[in-house]
């Protein structure tokens, strides 16, 4: 004996279902020996699995049945539904920050002009941020002028949108391959543009140039990071760049221009020897291994509270942290006067509030339906409309708590989209609303511009 049955997925997304209570109740009643019974409670839906095969003897069937739940559990896979931490909302922000008169002070760079959001950095560059920008010493020795805006550009390039540096002249790509010598793993396809061109620009007119300058940087490089450093113990890119000119010098020897250029030349005496009996040219290639990249890093950022100069003390008693660069950095100067009215790095706020930060960070949780109507007002707040059209698909408005919600986001409805899908719902079930001498009282309630949206609305169907 073959039974029906039907498989069924609660959709708490479905409009119809705070209309039609049939409907609902079907939605909410499996059929007698079903596979999947999925319930739907006010947070969330669960899914209960149940296996009864004892009364199916047809192998075939059982098989068609053990593909179709293998098919479910695939889709409820897909959809997030096991997933153990889901997004509403991931945005593919840049990592681009602006730089910002505000953050001058903040960001500075130890006692220099430059400016670095390292923590965003860190999560970036790790070996550049760890090596370089936390190396004050190193820092601090920087020439001003080329070398620290070589710098600055390599702080640009990576989080302030600025342009990739150019490797077209001797003293940048000297530069470059300087102060990034121990950024392991990192800007490495600007490490190789810089080594090839050193190394097609070599000639020997002005090989000892720039051996002297290898030489120099080497120099500084290891007098400011310490002796104990792992980094130290492996052949540096200008070491590498180092022993190349040198395998240059001696296996050209006996070339015209060794004589001319090189031979005579009193700076030789220094390199006559490690030069001497070198005959073969090294390929010069970096063996660095590239450090992987946070896909999104703002999040993580956001997630670890590394380094973060803010705390939020939510109503739930969880502290989250936050970073001033980021959320001035947001299009929202209404939450731009929070961070720079307030001298305090403690913000006291209610729970929603950590909604709108993860926002700002380009992602966001999702929100459980009690704390939607709190977001969305919260986001109102700080001019966040964005976040309002985001989230405004949850909000599933049924005759039930049209007129609650509609005067719980009273000052939200200046919001024209958010105004029109209240106004569409209210024409549309008018007749459930308007016709229920309870809803009178609450009619006064309503904003004007609603009240006049849902006639239009209405007005509008009737056309139709």
């Amino acid at each position: 004996m073959t039974s029906s049955r039907t498989l069924r997925k609660s959709n708490h997304h479905n409009s119809k279902d705070h209309v039609d209570e049939q409907q609902k109740q079907d939605l909410h009643t499996s059929d007698e020996g079903g596979i999947v019974n999925t319930l739907n409670n006010s947070s969330h839906s669960t899914t209960v699995l149940s296996f009864d095969f004892s009364h199916v003897n047809n192998k075939h069937t059982i098989s068609v049945l053990l593909i179709l739940l293998i098919f479910v559990l695939g889709w409820k896979w897909l959809d997030g539904g096991f997933s153990s931490h889901s997004y509403l909302n991931w945005k593919p922000l840049s990592r681009s920050l602006k730089l910002m008169n505000q953050l001058k002070g903040h960001d500075q760079l130890f006692n220099t002009s430059l400016m670095a959001f390292k923590p965003l950095i860190s999560k970036i560059t790790p070996s550049f941020h760890n090596h370089v920008l936390q190396n004050q010493k190193f820092v601090e020795t920087l020439k001003v002028g080329n070398e620290t805006t070589v710098l600055q550009d390599l702080i640009d390039m990576s989080i302030y949108g600025g342009p990739e540096v150019q490797c077209n002249h001797m003293d940048t790509a000297l530069i470059v391959l300087f102060i990034l010598n121990r950024a392991e793993g990192d800007f490495m396809s600007l490490k190789s543009k810089c080594l090839q061109f050193v190394k097609d620009s070599i000639r020997f007119e002005n090989i000892l140039d720039i051996l002297d300058r290898i030489n120099a940087f080497i120099q500084r490089d290891e007098e400011s990071h310490s002796k104990s450093s792992i980094s130290l113990k492996k052949l540096t890119i200008l070491d590498q760049l180092k022993e190349y000119c040198l395998d240059f010098l001696g296996t050209n020897s006996d070339q015209l221009g060794y004589e001319k250029f090189v031979e005579n030349d009193p700076r030789m005496i220094q390199y006559f020897k490690p030069a001497f009996k070198r005959k073969k040219i090294r390929a010069l290639n970096l063996t660095e291994i590239v450090h992987p990249v946070e896909s999104h890093p703002m999040s993580v950022l956001f997630k670890t509270g590394f380094e973060g100069d803010l705390e939020f003390h939510l109503s739930n008693r969880k502290i989250v942290k936050a970073h001033k660069t980021v959320l001035l950095n947001s299009n929202y100067t209404e939450l731009h006067g929070l961070i720079l009215n307030n001298n305090s790095t403690i913000v006291k706020e209610n729970e929603e509030m950590e909604y709108l930060l993860q926002y700002c960070y380009g992602f966001l949780d999702r929100v459980p339906p009690r704390l939607l109507i709190p977001v969305i007002k919260k986001a109102h707040q700080y001019g966040m409309k964005e976040l309002i059209h985001l989230l405004q698909p949850l909000l599933q408005i049924t005759v039930r708590n049209f007129f609650e919600w509609s005067h719980e986001l009273k000052d939200v409805m200046d919001d024209l989209s958010l105004r029109k899908q209240f106004a569409e719902f209210g024409a549309q079930y008018g007749q459930s609303l308007f016709t229920v001498a309870k809803n009178f009282n609450y009619l006064k309630t309503l904003h004007s511009e609603l009240k006049n949206d849902i006639i239009i609305a209405y007005s509008n169907q009737e056309k139709h």
